[in-house]
């Protein structure tokens, strides 16, 4: 059953979207003026991450951003303005601008695997190999793995897993020794998110919650994750996320079955009719269960995604629609914005992988250089996608 969710849509579009537009490019330019000292270089500066925004982007620009908590979002990538969080994203990015090896080898994101456990089991499960009943780092160690990252000037932690809910008591003490001028996400199945745990997750800092929905038909979607009340679950999720106002989003893996303009276009309105901010799409990769398998899309695949991502973010009668992250998008056009450019994965043995999708570890958070193996991930770049490190 596809109940709709009886909560007002936070998205701001229109004038109201123009006028935060131009607050936050006032909030940029005071960032720059701060740094480079005159009008003239603060402008300059502001122009070269407008236009490098653009090329990762293209032209088409998106026509609306999500209200949740005092503050307004563009991407699920990027910090809420106002906020520290998001003016370290900001000052990160001049620091690219001016040199793209940069001496503290700064990231904008880590997405943290911080559980092995799991009570799905998922079609396409990049962790398929480390899903375990038994946790492999302790939370002292975990927490030693997050100051690690927080030494990288990340300004975006995603944790993960396995099911990062079945560690509640992980993700309290991790939010409990969260820095102010960083955003905290989980990425999750949804999978017991209720009322009360999304409340104290809010209570303890997190900023939003992705969850991921495979399917529009809730049938299709507990048979992709194996379990008979996945969709239940999802549904809740984001109810009880949206009344804790966390930002929430939903994830979907699109598969070459699922891909059509019709069942993109109902779980759009799924999402819509839930109150969702953004959806992200991912393409499937032959990692985890997925390894060997013949999953990857074709042209006509990705032709069909790029329409609905580029039509449903510019066009104005599709305003109220969330907005919708493609990644695969942005790859193709400029290449890998992980492989220790913008982001890394960490697995939950602690090991440490270009992203989810390129699991070749080149050293453990626990053990090694953190600085030392992003310099070893930047060197091996992209499994598919060339790495390009000025961006």
């Amino acid at each position: 059953m596809n109940s709709r969710i009886d909560l007002d849509t936070s998205m701001v579009t229109g004038l109201s979207r123009r006028m935060i537009r131009f607050r936050i490019l006032l909030a940029i330019f005071n960032i720059a003026r701060e740094r480079y000292g005159t009008m003239r270089k603060a402008f300059i500066a502001v122009l070269q991450i407008i236009n490098k925004r653009r090329r990762i982007h293209g032209n088409k620009f998106v026509m609306k951003y999500v209200h949740a908590d005092e503050r307004f979002f563009t991407a699920l990538n990027v910090p809420g303005w106002p906020s520290k969080a998001f003016d370290t994203f900001i000052r990160n990015e001049f620091s690219k601008a001016e040199n793209a090896e940069v001496s503290h080898n700064r990231l904008h994101t880590a997405i943290f695997s911080i559980t092995s456990r799991c009570s799905l089991r998922c079609e396409h499960c990049y962790e398929w190999d480390n899903v375990s009943s038994k946790e492999i780092l302790t939370v002292e160690e975990l927490k030693i793995i997050q100051q690690k990252l927080h030494g990288q000037g990340i300004c975006h932690m995603q944790y993960s897993g396995g099911e990062p809910l079945s560690r509640m008591d992980a993700l309290e003490e991790l939010l409990s020794h969260r820095k102010e001028d960083v955003d905290y996400w989980i990425l999750t199945s949804g999978y017991e998110m209720t009322a009360g745990a999304a409340r104290k997750l809010k209570d303890h800092g997190l900023t939003g919650a992705v969850i991921s929905l495979d399917h529009w038909i809730e049938g299709s979607h507990n048979a992709f994750r194996r379990h008979p009340e996945s969709f239940f679950w999802v549904r809740e999720a984001v109810r009880n996320c949206r009344n804790a106002d966390l930002v929430t989003g939903l994830s979907i893996c699109a598969t070459k079955a699922f891909i059509s303009e019709a069942n993109l276009w109902k779980y759009a309105d799924l999402a819509k009719s839930w109150g969702v901010g953004f959806i992200r799409i991912l393409e499937p990769r032959q990692v985890g269960f997925y390894k060997s398998k013949d999953v990857l899309l074709s042209h006509r695949h990705t032709e069909i995604l790029e329409k609905f991502f580029l039509g449903i973010n510019s066009r104005r009668e599709y305003r109220k629609y969330p907005v919708v992250m493609y990644p695969g998008y942005h790859q193709r056009k400029v290449g890998c914005l992980g492989a220790g450019n913008r982001y890394i994965y960490i697995d939950s043995k602690g090991d440490i992988h270009a992203c989810p999708f390129c699991q070749d570890h080149k050293g453990n958070a626990i053990r090694d250089s953190l600085y030392d193996s992003i310099r070893l991930i930047k060197e091996t770049g992209c499994h598919r996608f060339k790495t390009n490190p000025v961006l």
